[in-house]
């Protein structure tokens, strides 16, 4: 998958809020998708992790539609996610 599809697959999804753990959920998945380390960051309420593009790369339009149901979306090249 490309970061373009990606972005209009999470731009399509508004989400869905009865998903539990959607942080943890999220951050799973990105390690699978992620050789080495899971970069992360924090601020106040946003989190941002991994690598956009090269995890999207990895990642068929199912597991793009799962982030975007929990809630992640694109934000300064990485997912990002609001706690």
């Amino acid at each position: 998958m490309n970061a373009d599809a990606a972005l209009k697959i999470i731009e399509d999804e508004e989400g869905d809020l009865d998903i539990k753990n959607p942080i943890y959920g999220g951050l799973r998945i990105l390690e699978e998708f992620t050789e080495g380390e899971l970069n992360m960051r924090f601020e106040h309420d946003q989190i941002w992790a991994g690598d956009f593009d090269e995890t999207v790369d990895k990642m068929h339009e199912g597991v793009v539609l799962v982030m975007a149901k929990m809630g992640w979306f694109e934000s300064d090249e990485a997912w990002s996610h609001f706690s």
